[in-house]
């Protein structure tokens, strides 16, 4: 039974909050005074895909709750205890949704975060909205399976089924958890057999693995040494080509004061070609 209705920044609503009592309530109103948008609320907390339409202009966020009564909905307990959604009282539950500007949707049962599929799976056992089509919700299988149940008094063996059907999962995961444990575990003993195998092949002595190792720090060291070595050798190489350019240089100046000694010269050569001075 729903108890109660929360809307904020909801399309056209600043803030509601409405209260259900028992028994029948009727909404009435003219066209266009807002009986729609509490129909909208249900139906984006029963997990509807969330519109930022939807947000209040000038808004950041709309937001919306509702609160049920699940004194005679017993499966819906036992699958919220499951589940580990229950709230400290078993016998209500809080739904919220939470569609914010940027396109994000929150969904929440009791506080805890969950997917707008489960809100979805939880709504429609929670509420039952009657319009066009809705009839065709008689051919799921689920719906099927509730109205049966509801009809042959057996809700309360459902929900047992259903208990069993769970932990027989866990039971499913539980095993192919340890199926995986045995066969790593299997791989790895074939592993250590082969690299025992080839160290028995090897017949080491006694102190044989020990010079093994200082043999293969050696070549370790030796590796070092020889890549500092060869990174020294390119440093010289590049000196080489450094001083080679140097040397270049310097004759090339040489070669001008052989042929310019002294700046007349070099004017005297200008105007000899016909240049400005």
């Amino acid at each position: 039974m729903l108890k109660q209705l929360t809307l904020q920044n909801f399309v056209l609503v600043d803030a509601l909050d409405i209260d259900f009592q028992p028994g029948l309530t009727t909404i009435t109103g003219e066209s266009g005074a807002g009986k729609s948008i509490l129909l909208n609320a249900l139906g984006l907390l029963l997990g509807e895909r969330a519109r930022t339409e939807v947000i209040r202009p000038g808004a950041e966020k709309a937001d919306v709750c509702a609160e049920f009564d699940l004194s005679n909905l017993n499966a819906i307990c036992a699958q919220l205890e499951a589940d580990e959604l229950a709230g400290e009282d078993s016998q209500y539950c809080l739904v919220r949704r939470v569609v914010s500007a940027n396109g994000r949707s929150r969904a929440f049962v009791n506080g805890v975060p969950v997917t707008s599929q489960y809100l979805r799976d939880l709504g429609e056992s929670l509420v039952d909205i009657h319009g066009q089509n809705e009839h065709q919700r008689l051919a799921d299988r689920h719906t099927q399976r509730m109205l049966l149940d509801d009809y042959a008094d057996s809700n309360k063996l459902a929900a047992q089924v259903a208990e069993l059907h769970r932990a027989w999962q866990k039971g499913l995961v539980a095993i192919n958890a340890l199926e995986e444990s045995l066969t790593a575990a299997a791989d790895r003993r074939s592993l250590l057999t082969y690299q025992l195998e080839e160290l028995n092949e090897f017949a080491l002595g006694d102190d044989e693995f020990a010079h093994l190792e200082q043999d293969h720090k050696r070549l370790n060291q030796a590796n070092d040494t020889l890549t500092k070595l060869q990174q020294n050798l390119a440093c010289l190489e590049e000196l080489d080509a450094l001083e080679a350019r140097h040397m270049a240089f310097f004759r090339a100046i040489h070669e001008s004061r052989m042929t310019f000694p002294t700046p007349e010269s070099i004017f005297d050569y200008a105007e000899e070609q016909g240049l400005d001075r």
